[in-house]
Parts: structure tokens; C-alpha cells; sequence
């Protein structure tokens, strides 16, 4: 045969820039370890701030490249399902502002 450029095909009909952003069927739900990401990126943060008074340049070294590698991981998962964030919870504030705003209708027979 003759030969030929490979090409991807495009995901959930993606092209150009827009097909470098993971999004639609392909992304991951968050996860429950994203909250666990950030929760210990801020004990270790704590652990930096306790070995400064300490004057523990070691531990406040590695409690500090800890904390900076769980914040960037969990900002990145946050990052990447931001759209798809925003709109569940748009669609939660409308869904309870509709509640909201039908109980304080009165209905009269």
C-alpha cells in the first residue's frame, strides 16, 4: 500500500483546538479522591506552617513540594470538569429556586 498520514478521529465531533479539551463522554466524573487531594494538600500546608516555627527547613521543604504537587492535581481534575460542574450546579440553583419560589405561591381553588 501507499503511505498515509495518520489522523485521529475527532471525539464527540471535536476539531481544531477545541479537540484538545477532554470533555462530553470522554471525561471522568470527579471523584471523591479530589476531596481527599485537597484535604491533605491542606494538612500538609499546616505540617509547613508548624515546621517553620520549628525551624525544620527539612520538613517544611517536603510538606511544601507535597502540598504544591496535591493542589496542582486537584486543581487540574477541577479544571478539566468545569463546565460540566457549572452546569450541574446551575441546574441544582434553578431546581431549588424553583422550589423556593412555588411555595411561596398560594394556591387558591
Amino acid at each position: 500500500g501507499r503511505l498515509a498520514a495518520f489522523e485521529r478521529t475527532p471525539k464527540s465531533g471535536q476539531v481544531g483546538r477545541a479537540s484538545a479539551q477532554v470533555g462530553g463522554d470522554y471525561a471522568l466524573p470527579l471523584d471523591w479522591i479530589v476531596l481527599a487531594e485537597i484535604g491533605l494538600c491542606l494538612f500538609n500546608l499546616n505540617t509547613a506552617r508548624l515546621a517553620w516555627h520549628a525551624r525544620n527547613w527539612g520538613i517544611l521543604l517536603y510538606a511544601v513540594i507535597f502540598a504544591l504537587g496535591l493542589a496542582y492535581v486537584a486543581g487540574l481534575s477541577i479544571w478539566q470538569r468545569r463546565d460540566a460542574l457549572w452546569g450541574e450546579l446551575r441546574s441544582t440553583w434553578l431546581t431549588l429556586n424553583g422550589l423556593v419560589r412555588n411555595r411561596n405561591v398560594r394556591h387558591t381553588s
